[in-house]
């Protein structure tokens, strides 16, 4: 077949999968079908000379997943930036002043979409942004081939689709969700800037940039230090002389730029952003006495110093790439070395997030298996990364590592820009994910030699990651019972049934006057109304008639699994009988559709 079939049948297999995904929000248990689908898909697309569309195709379907097979925003995040679009709509207007988030591309892109083509906000966030966000799957194929090769880089995409770290960002329709297309263009064009040394490069990578500062505060920090650590490095290990001093000056001056325009914008527009990095340069700094920011300067100053001096003493750079010559003809202590620190970091993981570890051990264990066969493929793929031309995207990998290192161990205890005293492993794996997807794709390479067999294992990896990856609920159809292998509790909070939105349009109805809340992700839900007059905060103790809260929202799914204050400092467990019984004594229910039931205290 020619690449003009192999498209067309990627396309139609997307297709179906998509229907599939629609008719199961009525007949859940046709869900598993579109697997097939998606096997088929894939295929077609490695069976292609051209995959670059087809793969488009097929990272816009995934990313489309949680849109095709539930009616509502999912998990809670995307709540709260549905919240500012509200915002946006409501001034009128999308000039950054008239709204409290100042993280703008976003809250602008959603409005100004839904103002244009005339329809819901929450439509345009559930469609437009992941198809937006599925164009990180482009960009990681592009960065690959220019890196690497045609063959890996198509492979380590496919990967990427079907993981964790894409799946869960991409599919939400969140700031993250831009923020990781433009924090991939940013470390791509900026990294070309420097190669190439051309002006139209270096204005283009600052284009991207400000994006990458005006979507997502954390991913333009995440730049600051994954670029200056990837570029520098490559000064002290393989660059030549005639290169250092050129190259140095264009490194210098996209960080400048980068690092400069980002603490203008938190300083006068992300206000509770900036004082949180000054905080945080104070708590890690020795030389607190002296205003963050005059620091953050002589950091700058010394990494420029430190980035042209081999230029003047060419000598310096010399044990640095002797231990790298010696490194690459031993590749099997840096895979020995890679397994030893993987498995500690899962051991890590578990028993060092005080009091709330159960997060890493309640993930099923199909979950668990996935990702200890891609870390497999990573080593496998390792050696493949240890060239002038691959090494700066093992670098790239290297760096959120050791953040998240850092934030497990306590090591750097209470850094509020990136961990807000709550480490979230998902949010580096966005930014460590990418580097890694390449080593894996290598891995598979390495193993795979012909084609046949590279094709069958491509295709049967991508389906098993994409069926473990998210909660069963999504691709298996239902959720299965606690004991079961694919018993997994996020099952009960990915979606938000009609029952719970009802219930959240009926307060807005009755106008009450009065606090409201309810669990995490109930609370989430019905936050937009803070735009349309209602005061709805987040829970900060559990359903009591005798609580600070004037309404609760309680539904018959908190029985089985609800997050109330205990967030991610503590386990949480469901409305225990106790709690139902002293609301139904003490507060009056004014509303009951038999699922969502809403109670007034009778103090309020």
């Amino acid at each position: 077949m020619n690449d003009r079939t192999y498209l067309f049948l990627c396309s139609v297999s997307c297709a179906v999968a998509a229907c599939i995904l629609l008719l199961s929000r009525i007949y859940p248990s046709l869900a598993p079908l579109s697997l097939i689908c998606f096997g088929i898909a894939v295929f077609s697309c490695i069976s292609s000379q051209r995959p670059g569309l087809s793969l488009v195709i097929i990272a816009a379907t995934t990313a489309l997943i949680l849109s095709f097979r539930f009616p509502y925003l999912t998990w809670g995040d995307p709540w709260q930036d549905y919240e500012s679009v509200l915002e946006v709509l409501i001034q009128g207007s999308t000039a950054a002043a008239g709204y409290r988030l100042q993280q703008p591309v976003f809250p602008v892109v959603v409005s100004a979409l839904s103002g244009f083509l005339s329809i819901s906000p929450m439509t345009v966030q559930k469609i437009a942004i992941p198809l937006i966000g599925s164009l990180s799957v482009s960009i990681l194929y592009f960065m690959g081939r220019e890196y690497i090769d045609r063959k890996t880089s198509l492979t380590a995409s496919l990967i990427y689709l079907a993981s964790i770290p894409y799946l869960h960002w991409a599919s939400q329709g969140v700031r993250e969700t831009l923020a990781i297309p433009f924090f991939l263009l940013s470390i791509y064009f900026a990294h070309r800037a420097v190669r190439t040394g051309r002006v139209s490069d270096i204005l283009l990578s600052m284009t991207v940039i400000t994006g990458l500062v005006l979507a997502h505060h954390q991913s333009a920090f995440m730049f600051c230090v994954i670029f200056p650590v990837m570029t520098l490095a490559e000064i002290y290990l393989f660059k030549s002389d005639t290169r250092i001093r050129k190259e140095a000056g264009i490194i210098c001056l996209i960080i400048g730029f980068a690092l400069s325009l980002m603490l203008v914008w938190w300083k006068f527009r992300l206000t509770f952003i900036y004082v949180s990095f000054v905080n945080d340069i104070n708590k890690i700094s020795p030389l607190h006495t002296i205003p963050a920011i005059i620091q953050v300067i002589g950091i700058f100053l010394i990494f420029v110093c430190v980035a042209v001096l081999p230029f003047f003493y060419p000598g310096v750079t010399r044990p640095l790439r002797c231990l790298m010559h010696w490194l690459s003809r031993k590749v099997w202590l840096l895979q020995i070395g890679g397994f030893c620190l993987a498995i500690g970091g899962m051991i890590l993981l578990v028993t060092s997030l005080a009091g709330y570890s159960f997060i890493a051990v309640r993930y099923p264990a199909p979950m668990i298996s996935a990702g200890v066969l891609i870390l497999l493929l990573i080593l496998t793929g390792l050696p493949d990364f240890l060239t002038p031309k691959r090494f700066p995207l093992l670098l790239f990998a290297v760096v959120p590592l050791v953040l998240l290192a850092l934030g497990l161990t306590r090591a750097l205890p209470g850094i509020e820009l990136l961990w807000n005293s709550q480490i979230d492993p998902l949010r580096f794996l966005g930014y460590l994910w990418p580097p890694l997807a390449l080593a894996a794709g290598a891995g598979i390479i390495r193993i795979f030699k012909t084609d046949k067999r590279w094709k069958a294992a491509t295709v049967i990896l991508f389906l098993f990651l994409l069926a473990t990856t998210f909660p069963s609920v999504v691709l298996m159809g239902t959720p299965f019972e606690k004991g079961t292998i694919w018993y997994d509790n996020r099952s009960f909070v990915i979606s938000h049934p009609d029952s719970e939105i009802q219930a959240i349009g009926w307060f807005k109805g009755e106008k009450t006057n009065g606090t409201l809340t309810s669990d995490r992700y109930t609370f989430s839900a019905a936050r937009w109304l803070n735009t349309q007059g209602s005061s709805v905060k987040e829970p900060i103790e559990r359903p009591s008639p005798d609580s600070l809260y004037d309404y609760w929202l309680v539904t018959s799914r908190m029985s089985t699994y609800a997050n109330f204050v205990e967030w991610i400092t503590q386990e949480p467990y469901p409305v225990t009988t106790r709690e139902r019984e002293s609301l139904d004594q003490n507060s009056v229910r004014l509303y009951d559709n038999g699922d969502a039931v809403l109670y007034r205290n009778t103090g309020s």
